[in-house]
């Protein structure tokens, strides 16, 4: 088995969901139709705190592509490709010195 590391990474990033009861608890609404007036909070706060608990999160992982990346460098499977790295790492800077 031959496990290669692809252009986007080894680990993709994805957003996380928050359940409904968790966002109404946070955003202070308790489903009603007026939010504002479920709390004495302004909109913007509530919606600060929000993101405030969604950005605390760990970034998710992906346990199956962790465990085959381990088991691919236990057998000596694991083929890197530098160019491939060494074009994503000048990307990231050039993406950040444009800003």
């Amino acid at each position: 088995m031959v496990t290669n590391v692809d252009k986007a990474g080894a680990v993709a990033r994805t957003m996380k969901v928050v359940p409904i009861a968790t966002a109404a608890r946070l955003t202070g609404t308790n489903g009603s139709a007026d939010p504002v007036a479920a709390d004495a909070r302004s909109i913007p706060a509530r919606i600060l705190a929000l993101v405030d608990a969604v950005a605390s999160q760990p970034p998710p992982v992906d346990h199956a592509r962790v465990a085959a990346l381990r088991r691919a460098i236990a057998e000596g499977t694991l083929r890197i490709d530098s160019d491939t790295i060494a074009q994503a790492i000048l990307a990231r800077l050039s993406a950040k010195n444009a800003t």
